[in-house]
């Protein structure tokens, strides 16, 4: 009974030690989620940006 508890302890760690390392890869998961949407606005605003500036270069041009 002895060897069922020690090894029913050992798998308890483990289960910690896994639920610890999937908590740290949801944290980086998050993390790099915060990054992507942060450079996809800033890609997004400087496309609108030039083709802004492309339009207003032209039409005047265009226009002429």
């Amino acid at each position: 009974m002895n060897e069922i508890d020690r090894r029913v302890d050992e798998m308890s760690g483990e289960v910690e030690e896994t639920k610890d390392r999937i908590d740290e890869m949801n944290k980086r998961i998050n993390e790099t989620n915060r990054r992507i949407e942060s450079n996809f606005k800033w890609t997004i605003g400087m496309i609108l940006g030039t083709w802004a500036s492309l339009l207003a270069i032209l039409i005047p041009i265009l226009l002429k």
